[in-house]
């Protein structure tokens, strides 16, 4: 899998992902995280979950995820969001192709901690 993010501009977050990611009406952006094939790939995946005007031009290789490739959060085609400028303590989401995230874990110390249901 190749990794991608969405350029500067192009990485707004909506209300809803500010709820996934327990963030609040200031934080306008995120860190967009896009696991595919190619480009083309990247760029489907994002059209199918609301970005509609992305073009190949809007995405950029992102080689600032190993903590996430290491969790193997990135082994398969996924869309993963998290705040812009991480920190630890900051959550990280999965985007379903409705758009809605769903809070798959939190990054403690440069490393992934899943959450836990149960």
């Amino acid at each position: 899998m190749h990794i991608y993010s969405l350029a500067p501009g192009k990485d707004h977050i909506n209300q809803a992902i500010r709820d996934g990611l327990g963030l609040d009406d200031t934080h306008t952006q995120g860190h967009w995280v896009i696991a595919a094939a190619d480009e083309n790939r990247a760029v489907g995946l994002l059209r199918e979950r609301g970005f509609t005007d992305i073009t190949e031009h809007d995405i950029i290789p992102d080689r600032s995820v190993k903590d996430l490739r290491s969790a193997a959060l990135l082994d398969r085609e996924t869309v993963l969001v998290q705040r812009l400028h991480r920190r630890d303590g900051d959550a990280v989401a999965t985007v379903f192709l409705d758009g809605t995230p769903h809070r798959l874990g939190w990054m403690r110390l440069g490393r992934f901690v899943p959450d836990t249901d149960g």
